[in-house]
């Protein structure tokens, strides 16, 4: 499914959960079993780790194994597998799901917040054709535990009813009609016999907060909104229980769903920012970030240039971050220094920062037509296709002019002139300052070369051997005085260069 099919079917979600009959041919004694039919999008930063598997769809009950789990017998039709983790061991229950019905059965969850008796997915596998949803194994459900006793005891029915009301109660509160609840939908999570639960996400909660176009908001859920930046679409923030820090992005509906996709399809790592929760609004949705600690962009300007030893090590986590998304088929296509951020004061550590204007890939074929970037940072192919092009390889021109500005303080390719700045990108003639060590300037130019097939992959990057010197010293020239005074050496703050979100 496309990105722009993905938004539509989104956008498009029901917020009740929806049903499926199945009917159960070994229990003759009970009428029909309706089971929900749940379907899940995207795994937020919040959201349980979804990864890659290469097994069949939902069609091919020959599947035996996806990603580090192995299917055991199958339940509902085909659709259910009971599993087992080949690492730990541990027991779990799998939902097989068209990506349709996985879209579908996200939107309840993203609506609760955590609840101890709403079960929480463990984790989401994709495959060519359908989606595993994992969750920890139940001991039974309701129905067959009231059947194989007759009947409880008030005592024990006090306590497994309160739980069940609780669940219902949450769901209520925070919007979300059962529509199909019975016995059978309870299950219990203990060995003991007490009830459970139904999946979850990270804790998305609603807001009476007005939309984007209102900037008097103050408070949204349980988070107080101060000063505003990037034009008023972001927002530092603090947590007005825990008092602490983040930073909230300000998105429609439809841009949240942009937002949402590509962390749908990755997998969680150190170097991509994760969301720390969601919160939706009358016309908004709010999500909220670890606060960070500046960006690059700023740091490279504040620092004029970075030494080769510092540069290495923030550059390695920036390549690394953009070969994970490569490894999974997703395109950042808007990759820039502002794009990432430190995580902590003593700017060693760096993220990510969103994976918005990111493009899912179908399939190993990365080819792009959609002319997409900041004009410092696009390639020239993109300037000069008319077709398509390289969605992988712009983005290593991209990670080219990132690592050129971290350690030369300026852009390879600059004029104030947007027309004149492309025809510098066009041609693809740089220099590159001698005081900088072969390595760096090696690695530089196979970044910036002109033919995208010529260019290192974001996973050849990591393995240069300038990411890969045990002892920078002897790379790096000190910084020239003469740098901090020359005007073209100072990475300019123009929007025209710097596209803002």
């Amino acid at each position: 499914m496309s990105l722009n099919e993905q938004q539509r079917a989104s956008r498009t979600l029901p917020l009740r959960l929806k049903r499926l009959d199945f009917e159960d041919p070994k229990d003759t004694d009970t009428p029909k079993c309706k089971r929900p039919r749940f379907s899940q999008p995207p795994s937020s930063p919040g959201l349980p780790p979804l990864s890659q598997s290469p097994c069949p769809g939902v069609s091919d009950h020959s599947i035996s194994r996806v990603g580090p789990y192995v299917l055991l017998e199958a339940t509902e039709g085909g659709h259910s597998y009971s599993a087992v983790h080949s690492v730990t061991e541990r027991e779990y229950t799998c939902k097989v799901l068209s990506m349709k019905r996985y879209h579908e059965l996200i939107a309840p969850y993203a609506r609760l917040p955590a609840h101890e008796h709403i079960s929480r997915i463990a984790e989401i596998v994709t495959g060519e054709h359908s989606v595993y949803v994992f969750f920890a194994r139940s001991h039974g459900d309701m129905h067959s535990y009231v059947r194989s006793c007759k009947r409880l005891r008030e005592e024990e029915a006090s306590s497994l009813f309160g739980q069940m009301a609780e669940a219902v109660a949450h769901c209520h509160q925070h919007g979300v009609v059962l529509r199909d609840l019975k016995l059978r939908k309870f299950v219990f999570t203990d060995k003991q016999s007490q009830p459970p639960s139904s999946p979850g996400l990270p804790p998305l909660s609603q807001s009476p907060c007005p939309g984007v176009s209102d900037h008097s908001i103050s408070r949204v859920g349980p988070y107080v909104l101060l000063e505003a930046t990037e034009g008023g679409h972001s927002y530092s923030a603090v947590h007005s229980v825990t008092e602490r820090e983040y930073t909230c992005k300000v998105l429609s509906m439809k841009r949240y769903h942009e937002l949402i996709a590509p962390y749908a399809r990755l997998p969680a790592h150190e170097h991509i920012s994760r969301i720390a929760e969601i919160v939706t609004g009358e016309h908004s949705v709010y999500v909220f970030f670890a606060r960070s600690h500046g960006d690059m962009h700023s740091y490279v300007r504040s620092c004029k240039r970075l030494r080769e030893e510092e540069a290495s090590s923030l550059f390695g986590q920036m390549a690394e971050a953009v070969a994970h998304c490569h490894q999974h088929g997703v395109v950042l296509r808007d990759l820039k220094l502002r794009k990432f951020v430190f995580t902590d004061k003593q700017r060693t550590k760096l993220v990510l920062e969103n994976l918005e204007d990111s493009c899912l890939l179908k399939g190993e074929d990365d080819s792009l037509t959609d002319k997409h970037g900041c004009p410092a940072y696009v390639g020239p192919e993109i300037l000069n296709s008319k077709h398509s092009y390289s969605g992988k390889a712009a983005d290593v021109w991209s990670l080219g002019v990132v690592l050129y500005t971290m350690l030369v303080g300026r852009y390879p390719f600059q004029d104030v002139e947007p027309a004149a700045l492309f025809s510098k990108i066009r041609k693809g003639v740089f220099t590159i300052p001698e005081s900088l060590s072969p390595k760096a300037r090696c690695l530089i130019r196979n970044m910036l070369r002109k033919s995208p097939a010529e260019r290192l992959s974001a996973s050849e990057t990591l393995l240069h051997p300038w990411l890969n010197c045990t002892s920078m010293a002897s790379l790096s020239a000190p910084p020239n005085p003469a740098d901090k005074t020359s005007p073209d050496q100072v990475v300019p703050d123009f929007d025209k260069y710097e596209g803002r979100d």
